[in-house]
């Protein structure tokens, strides 16, 4: 708990400081306790930046307003709720560029630390960091899509669509690609599969592609045979994925990132209620350490029942 003098510091620098905002002014009193706790946790060395910290933690009561008025109009909990945050500041903080709304976003998600840590990671990510990583839009997906078959047709040249196709389509991630070869696309019963070898992690993994990919990526896995998707060759040359973002940049104009696809297939799951777990057993992260100490808190299916979850958008069956 906060010493009783840096309580009666965090009163004074209340009783001194004014929001601008009008409609902070109607939030003061809701505020006023989440500015005492916050401010005396600090341990602020002066009155500025105790100053400085008292607006940002009233921006933060008005983002808290703001996400609480959404949470009720969606009838939904409010989850990672640092997420919301983010884009806040974001919001607030962007007109600084990306070093001035990073050094004020460190500022705000210090005091949300103080307040409500178990909200906040131990890292936030950087606003550069952010917008490199949002998802594609359904427009863009369409595009890549088009682009890749027309470089398959003019060209004879499949890296472009296996890659896009298992990016979207799979969720593979940039080193996933290093372990694919075409024959490693195979149909299934009911889907079509792709088995990422185990390389670093205890064992390979099989990834049922979204039915909107899958004779996609199935056509142009059947035009690899032993080669790599990524690469057309069987060696797992370093600079791989250049192997597809240059060609196509020359191609359209426009570059692809292999990051944001799999964030786009790892959302898309998450938006369309897939279980967690699920997602993490398809996406490879079930295996990562830190989740691993969760493993025993999550009911465990076999990869037919996971592909249906993925496949179907959340419904089991």
């Amino acid at each position: 708990m906060p010493s009783r003098a840096r309580r009666q510091r965090a009163a004074e620098v209340f009783a001194s400081y004014r929001p601008r905002d009008e409609r902070a002014s109607q939030l003061w009193d809701d505020a006023r306790q989440m500015l005492l706790e916050a401010l005396a946790c600090l341990n602020l060395e002066n009155a500025n930046a105790a100053r400085t910290a008292a607006g940002l933690t009233v921006r933060y009561a008005l983002y808290l307003e703001d996400i609480g008025a959404w949470s009720r109009s969606t009838g939904g909990p409010i989850p990672f709720a640092h997420r919301y945050v983010v884009a806040y500041a974001d919001h607030r903080f962007r007109s600084l560029g990306h070093k001035g709304a990073d050094t004020s976003l460190a500022k705000l998600s210090e005091i949300g630390r103080a307040y409500q840590p178990h909200l906040w990671p131990g890292k936030v990510p950087t606003l550069r960091d952010r917008t490199t990583m949002e998802p594609y839009s359904t427009d863009e997906q369409v595009f890549y899509r088009a682009a890749a078959l027309d470089y398959l047709t003019l060209r004879g040249d499949a890296r472009i669509a296996t890659s896009i196709a298992a990016g979207f389509g799979a969720g593979l991630g940039p080193n996933d690609f290093r372990l694919v070869h075409g024959t490693d696309v195979q149909r299934g019963h009911d889907h079509l599969w792709v088995t990422v070898a185990a390389d670093t992690r205890p064992q390979a993994r099989r990834v049922a592609v979204l039915p909107e990919w899958a004779d996609m990526l199935e056509h142009a896995a059947s035009l690899m045979g032993d080669a790599l998707l990524i690469s057309g060759t069987t060696d797992d040359n370093r600079n791989y994925t250049s192997r597809v973002t240059t060609p196509l940049k020359k191609f359209t104009g426009h570059s692809v990132s292999f990051d944001r696809m799999r964030v786009t297939w790892l959302t898309g799951r998450q938006a369309a209620g897939v279980p967690e777990r699920a997602i993490r057993h398809q996406a490879g992260l079930a295996d990562s350490a830190r989740f691993r100490r969760f493993d025993d808190h999550w009911p465990m299916w076999d990869d037919e029942t996971v592909a249906r979850w993925i496949t179907n958008g959340g419904t089991p069956a």
